[in-house]
């Protein structure tokens, strides 16, 4: 990291910043988290290790790992940000450390506007990188309309060596991709899991045919299977 304060560091100044600012909550630190990563990065060198910073200050690795992450922060604007403390939340900024520029912005963005908390992001990463093919607002606005929402697994029997992204894509002609959890097959049972709003869609579409829910379902892979 090209520190813009590192000469100025010292042990007794490092000690402080670390003890002052990776045991508080954002809310009552006295440095951003630039400022807490330059430092971790003097003591991790002048101290051997964060092993032996983490023993130093009490702190465990791992959240000693989330403050140093703030370094592999790419994003000029993101990294401007961390600066002014408008992003001050050291779970965002380790969440979304390792994504593109454009997409680190975008989740920034998110946060900044109120759309999204640290809390969110711990839920949004993993649904990202679960569904590549969603873009990042797609899968912000998931995350948005899925707070305090209820997952609704439909399940079916499944034929031998079907593949589930075809059949994933058989259940988008009636459900938005956005609505569907995830669709997959253990042991010959196939499980569809929705969101609220994707299981009302969907029961609506059984309805339309008269059929039940599950008799739509399996009509629809049955049909598809046969097919293909």
């Amino acid at each position: 990291m090209n520190s813009i304060v590192q000469t100025k560091l010292n042990e007794q100044t490092v000690l402080s910043t670390l003890i002052q600012n990776t045991r508080t909550p954002a809310g009552r630190r006295n440095k951003n988290l630039w400022e807490i990563a330059e430092a971790l990065e003097w003591a991790e060198k002048k101290w051997g290790g964060l092993k032996n910073v983490s023993e130093r200050i009490d702190v465990s690795v791992g959240m000693l790992r989330q403050f140093f992450s703030v370094r592999n922060i790419s994003s000029p604007p993101l990294k401007k940000l961390v600066r002014e403390r408008k992003i001050d939340s050291v779970t965002i900024v380790h969440k979304i450390r390792n994504f593109e520029e454009a997409k680190q912005n975008q989740i920034a963005n998110a946060v900044l506007s109120g759309r999204l908390s640290s809390s969110d992001v711990r839920v949004l990463i993993p649904f990202i990188l679960k569904h590549p093919e969603l873009s990042i607002d797609e899968a912000i606005t998931y995350v948005e309309s899925s707070k305090n929402k209820k997952v609704y697994v439909i399940k079916y029997d499944i034929p031998a060596h079907t593949n589930l992204n075809l059949i994933r894509k058989q259940i988008e002609k009636t459900v938005n991709k956005s609505e569907i959890i995830q669709v997959n097959n253990k042991h010959g049972i196939g499980r569809i899991e929705l969101t609220r709003r994707g299981l009302k869609i969907l029961r609506e579409a059984a309805k339309a045919k008269k059929l039940s829910l599950r008799q739509f379902v399996e009509k629809m892979i049955l049909n598809f299977t046969d097919g293909a």
